[in-house]
């Protein structure tokens, strides 16, 4: 199998290259030579580095010492992969004796929580670990500490002493220079840096990884330094202390095709190039150049790379020739990462193939490194479940290929029958194996398939058995939907099915006729005796399957709390600090929302100059308060929207203007929404753009776009309403209130919020598209429509599952959650909110904790919405009360938001109930507790 020089004879970029092209030269490889076959003979010789307990791991860096390879990978002991938001993914360094291919050692360097000597790791993945050699004595590894959405992620550092092989018990920070100063390593100093030189894309607070490896050109390190879920790449120097990377410049452009994950080498002229992953578009690798480091060119794709797929590219040189590693788009066997192609070149000019590694077991994110004559690299195989490291070759050379042929690939292995006994595979989609069954399936068939959803139709009577989860904490129980469907729970004990507590299961039973049809979502083996199932197609409508949560309780969390902690006392202290931003005319407000930006909180409203209330009709209108967080003083009051208000593009009809709501687009854009209500046509939502530089707001508004299943329709109640009745919502349409309700967050580098109609009763969780424009409804939650559900707040709890507190006009506040965002379990109570009252609550989380606000049903002074709860639990299951707000004043509609280590809150708050004002303030630095000496209450004043 032999691949044609690849020679390019056009420009190879732009200036920096302009006067390059391809001359002839001798072949640099031997005649005949077959890549694909090189590539299955390095392949042969690898070894997995990974522990034998590991289920998951990726993105590996090594270095070589004498005669040992020091390997760092994330990993983690639950699941095939790696995610951010995963915070039991940890770091680990593998020593292997480069002569007998044996691990020697694997250590455990960096996890969530670990306490070292200095300071103790927060919650959250430690990810993208690298290393490189800091001395003599010393390897030096690095590693990102991340929660995303609940913090910035900070770069780590963490010594190992070559010597005694073992780590310093300390860890630093790494340090980022750029042109504003010196800062600990975090998202928002690259991103301002970027966003000086024009990077438009929004800000991420994860995500900053050393994503090549650290190069040494000249007598100086080189890193690039890159933002995955951002899409930015920079190029840095180290310094000497290998704590600081000094940004020197930044590729990102075109930035319309999401360039991340770069590799960077230097031309023999001087030029620094680079190779870019590619999210966008057609997800093929762009090049860019540079002569400084620090102005590159427009990136663009190259004809000697055509048909890349989006992974990290390595790009390395290795005794005068360059090695540019890609992942090409092609797939074995339907498998994704699966061919990755090794290229190789004198001048960076004319390239030439000398490995095309092809594998259905993947073969992604390799690391080169040349050690004493040899290549040696490590790589992710799998579904990113393990690393395995191996020699490539003695450098530049070419093993001997006489006599050689390549070896067919083996086909699949040929599933085992699908029979309960002991060390069978359970699911499709999961290599988990049979380890305990009960006694009365032993030996039964039973149907495999996905473990995330089952719909099934009985083709000959019988009986059938049922597998699921035993109810508790964190298990993907089924009892409720198979009682439901009509199984009777089996009086045996529970068995281990496969490890993990969460995995004892019960057993169910039902005799089932021709014709039935059983769908089930997220983990249900059926068993059949005498009777025939079939699989049916997978289907959008699931309401056979009913979820029910994992039980939660509430008990006291000594990690969190204080001994003796008063959440009144708390609460009295930050009411006291509370300051009101509505203006002095305003005789009703409501509903606030707001952004911090450097000192500032920019609050949007809704007021009424008529009465106390919300009541005023067309009378309500929307402003925008810029208020000094240094000072708390507000700055300014700026009119946003008001009924029949004449814009430079429409005039806005006679109507209320309600329910405003505030993020941040860009670094000098405020995207201002707001609901018109005319009195007999469709409400709309709106938006105007505040500009943060002149302080004032464009003179035009635009409609804000809603996708649904039925397409991309103007924001209008009505097509909310179309979409849920298609999924079976049944209460009637209203041609009023749609509201983007909750807060905008993000996971996973998205936008999410609840979109809402109070009058309707309807909720669902929509993302919102990087234009800023549109919300793409993902999923519905409106059972039981019995309740009257509406104002919810959605977080997503640590094992990746959404879930929402809804308000209930009817009652309590409901719980739903989902694993998929578009189906949700059927709400119900909670006992760690017994008494909750109908009102909006509030569900974030801040430093590893979640916060859940809701309103308690409890008069002050005889007041409505006088006492408002807020719970924190690190899981989302143990709850303890911080705060007790108490007041005959109200206090109602609070909106909580981050901002530099500090929670700032907007709160409504009226006379018994009524709504006049808004007020702002401080709640806490992050997760702190103030003194208990400040604990005594002061006696509350019914002014």
């Amino acid at each position: 199998m032999n691949t044609p020089t690849l020679t390019i004879l056009t420009v190879l970029l732009l200036a920096p290259l302009a006067a390059l092209h391809a001359a002839a030269a001798p072949s640099l490889l031997p005649p005949g030579w077959d890549t694909a076959l090189a590539g299955d003979t390095v392949m042969e010789r690898l070894i997995p580095v990974t522990a034998p307990q590991v289920k998951g791991a990726h993105d590996s860096d090594l270095v070589l010492v004498d005669e040992h390879a020091f390997i760092v990978a994330m990993v983690n002991d639950e699941k095939p992969g790696e995610h951010p938001a995963w915070p039991e993914i940890y770091d680990v360094l593998a020593i292997v004796n480069l002569s007998t291919l044996k691990v020697e050692s694997v250590i455990p360097y960096a996890r969530s929580g670990q306490a070292f000597d200095n300071e103790t790791l927060p919650v959250g993945a430690c990810f993208v670990p690298r290393i490189v050699r800091k001395d003599e004595r010393t390897l030096r590894c690095y590693f990102a500490s991340e929660e995303p959405s609940a913090r910035h992620s900070q770069m780590y550092i963490r010594d190992f002493d070559l010597v005694t092989r073992t780590f310093d018990r300390r860890i630093q920070r790494a340090k980022i220079k750029t042109s504003a100063g010196v800062f600990d390593m975090q998202p928002r100093h690259l991103y301002d840096d970027a966003a000086r030189h024009g990077f438009t894309k929004p800000a991420k607070d994860f995500g900053l990884y050393f994503i090549d490896s650290l190069k040494t050109f000249g007598r100086r390190t080189y890193a690039v330094v890159n933002n995955f879920p951002g899409k930015q790449n920079a190029w840095a120097l180290v310094h000497d202390d290998f704590v600081t990377f000094e940004i020197l410049g930044h590729l990102n452009e075109p930035q319309s095709v999401d360039l991340s994950e770069a590799s960077v080498n230097c031309l023999p002229d001087g030029t620094w190039m680079a190779i870019c992953r590619q999210d966008g578009g057609n997800r093929n690798y762009y090049f860019t150049t540079s002569r400084d480091g620090r102005k590159w060119s427009v990136g663009k794709e190259m004809p000697f790379v055509p048909n890349g797929g989006n992974s990290k590219p390595t790009f390395d040189k290795f005794s005068g020739l360059y090695y540019l590693g890609w992942q090409e788009s092609t797939k074995i066997e339907g498998v994704g990462r699966s061919v990755f192609n090794i290229d190789i070149s004198r001048d960076g000019k004319t390239w030439e193939r000398k490995y095309r590694f092809e594998s259905r077991d993947t073969f992604q994110y390799p690391t080169f490194r040349e050690h004493n004559g040899a290549i040696w690299f490590s790589v992710t195989q799998g579904r990113k479940e393990r690393i395995m490291f191996g020699k490539l070759e003695n450098t530049g050379q070419f093993e001997s290929q006489t006599g050689k042929t390549r070896k067919a690939m083996p086909p699949p292995a040929a599933e085992e029958p699908a029979v309960m006994k002991p060390g069978v595979k359970l699911f499709t989609d999961r290599k988990y194996v049979i380890e305990e069954i009960p006694n009365l399936v032993r030996g039964l068939p039973f149907l495999r398939a996905s473990i995330e959803q089952l719909d099934v139709e009985v083709t000959k009577p019988g009986t059938l058995y049922a597998l699921t989860p035993t109810m508790r904490p964190r298990a993907a129980s089924q009892e409720n939907a198979l009682v439901q469907a009509g199984f009777t729970k089996v009086n045996i004990p529970e068995t281990q099915l496969f490890p993990g507590e969460i995995n004892r299961v019960s057993l169910y039973r039902k005799n089932v006729t021709t014709g039935e049809r059983l769908r089930f979502r997220t983990f249900v083996v059926l068993i059949t005796d005498k009777a025939e199932i079939q699989l049916r197609p997978p289907s959008k409508e699931m309401s056979g399957a009913i979820l029910t949560m994992p039980p939660i309780t509430r008990r006291y969390d000594a990690g969190i709390l204080p001994k003796d902690w008063d959440p009144k006392a708390a609460a009295d202290k930050v009411m006291a600090g509370l300051v009101k931003i509505t203006a002095l005319h305003v005789k009703g407000a409501h509903d606030a929302e707001f952004v911090c930006v450097g000192d500032r909180a920019y609050i949007v409203e809704h007021d009424n100059d008529i009465q106390p209330g919300h009541g005023a009709g067309a009378a309500q209108y929307c402003v925008l308060t810029v208020v000094n967080l240094k000072t708390l003083a507000v700055e300014k009051i700026i009119p946003m929207a008001k009924s029949e208000q004449v814009f430079d593009n429409v005039t806005l009809p006679k109507g209320m203007c309600f329910v405003p709501r505030i993020i941040r687009k860009d670094e000098h854009t405020l995207r201002c929404y707001f609901c018109s209500q005319p009195a007999k046509e469709q409400a709309i939502t709106w938006y105007r753009d505040f500009d943060l530089r002149t302080l004032a707001f464009a003179g035009s508004i635009h409609k804000a776009k809603l996708k649904t299943a039925a397409g991309v329709f103007d924001m209008e109640p009505r097509h909310f309403h179309a979409d849920a009745a298609a999924q079976g919502f049944t209460k009637p349409p209203v041609n009023i209130g749609l509201y983007i309700f909750d807060s905008f967050k993000e996971f996973d580098g998205r936008r999410y919020v609840a979109i809402n109609n109070f009058p309707g009763k309807q909720n669902a969780l929509a993302q919102l598209h990087d234009d800023f424009v549109t919300f793409e409804i993902i999923g519905h939650y409106n059972e039981p429509q019995s309740q009257q559900l509406s104002e919810s707040a959605v977080n997503r709890l640590p094992d990746g599952t959404w879930m929402a507190i809804c308000r209930n006009d009817g009652g309590n506040y409901h719980f739903t959650t989902s694993q998929d965002g578009k189906r949700w379990t059927v709400g119900e109570p909670k006992p760690f909110v017994p008494n909750g009252l109908n009102s909006k609550p509030t569900f974030d989380k801040f430093g590893g904790v979640y916060y859940l606000g809701w309103q308690e049903n409890t008069s002050i002074g005889g007041g409505r919405r006088s006492v408002f709860n807020v719970d924190i639990s690190r899981d989302g299951k143990k709850w303890d009360r911080k705060y007790r707000f108490e007041s005959p004043d109200s206090f109602q509609y609070p909106t909580f938001h981050e901002h530099n280590g500090v929670i700032w809150l907007t709160v409504t708050q009226g006379h018994k109930g009524s709504t006049d004002r808004i007020m702002f303030g401080k709640l806490e630095d992050v997760g702190q507790f103030n003194s208990p000496n400040q604990r005594t209450r002061a006696p509350l004043t019914d002014k």
